[in-house]
């Protein structure tokens, strides 16, 4: 395994708030398309893209939780109570 690991590329090395900067220079007309990618550093294939509105932030499908917060939260509890009796439950049992 790689002790030290040293990015290759600076592929996706800005942040959100960048590129909402970016976007929002755009919107307003204060900026070029080149001037914005020049100005904020990132590629005008990806700036071009968000800006058209190409890219959608949805979440994934098949990703969404099981059990509701409260009911979790609920089992949680349970389970901490169930060591402190020194009663402590296994994978299985949960």
């Amino acid at each position: 395994m790689v002790r030290t690991y040293h990015r290759k590329t600076d592929r996706g090395s800005w942040s959100a708030e960048v590129l909402n900067g970016a976007l929002g220079a755009l919107q307003c007309g204060a900026k070029t398309l080149d001037e914005a990618s020049a100005e904020f550093g990132i590629p005008k294939p990806t700036l071009h893209r968000h800006f058209r509105g190409k890219v959608v932030n949805e979440p994934l499908p098949g990703l969404c939780p099981v059990l509701s917060p409260s009911f979790e939260e609920m089992l949680v509890k349970h389970i901490k109570e169930m060591q402190r009796l020194l009663f402590g439950l296994t994978l299985k049992e949960v």
